[in-house]
């Protein structure tokens, strides 16, 4: 009998997935990746209008139990929506729909996570979290997830939005969250630092990061956009990426 096609709906993903599930999974995939029992396909991307975007990419994991998996999302400044299919890589059969808004949000914040774990400090405690989106949300619980924090500082260009965010979010951690108003205040001290802004130029330079021990570049993920200067690379000892292609084809940086 041939199994059933689940759909899996945005609750249905946050119901079973959580940030710290979703690190360990994701660094399980990257190094299965580096051993060549899982591979990507490149993005596909296409750009329109004003700021709007069409992706595509996908993955697999070969052998018995495998998958391979395409995620496509839309987006526009009116809204947008995206879907992850999941197939049997061993028969080909569709497996799943997954509604994908909330499974990319916990894959965004895992790989700031992965990437946290492996190459922060591990002593840091003192952390900027820059942008206040949605992702933001995320971002904040994989830092939390990964590294004894004490302080974080939070910072957006629109003060009622970075208020927001900080009454939100405050009294779901131990440490200190605090609103900065301004980027270098967020800056100052701060051994880890996250970008998950839609910035269209740079607005981080290597001085601004003298404190920063770790940077998680985030959000420019289209050749339109970029979040930090060049003369970052001169100061950083390492540059890692998930995936080499895709994030030479998706930043200008």
């Amino acid at each position: 009998m041939t199994e059933a096609l689940r759909y899996l709906t945005e609750k249905d993903v946050v119901a079973a997935l959580t940030i710290p599930r979703a690190i360990d999974a994701l660094q399980r995939m990257l190094v299965a990746q580096a051993k060549e029992g899982a591979r990507n396909v490149p993005k596909a991307l296409a750009t329109w209008g004003d700021g709007s975007s069409m992706h595509a990419l996908g993955s697999v994991r070969p052998g018995p139990g495998g998958y391979a998996g395409f995620k496509t999302w839309v987006h526009t400044k009116a809204g947008g929506g995206s879907l992850f299919s999941l197939f049997d890589a061993d028969t080909g059969l569709l497996r799943a729909v997954i509604e994908a808004r909330a499974l990319g949000m916990l894959r965004t914040a895992a790989i700031s996570g992965v990437a946290t774990r492996a190459l922060a400090p591990e002593g840091a405690t003192r952390a900027a979290l820059i942008g206040t989106g949605p992702q933001a949300v995320t971002q904040l619980a994989a830092l939390a997830a990964v590294r004894p924090l004490q302080r974080v500082r939070i910072h957006s260009p629109t003060p009622e939005k970075r208020r927001a965010f900080v009454e939100a979010v405050a009294g779901k951690y131990a440490f200190a969250i605090e609103e900065s108003p301004t980027l270098e205040h967020a800056l100052d001290g701060a051994e880890i630092v996250t970008l998950i802004t839609r910035a269209v130029e740079p607005f981080v330079d290597a001085a601004g990061l003298a404190d920063c021990r770790h940077l998680n570049a985030v959000g420019a993920i289209l050749p339109a956009k970029a979040e930090f200067s060049q003369d970052v690379f001169e100061r950083a000892d390492r540059v890692v990426v998930d995936d080499l292609e895709n994030a030479r084809r998706g930043s200008r940086e």
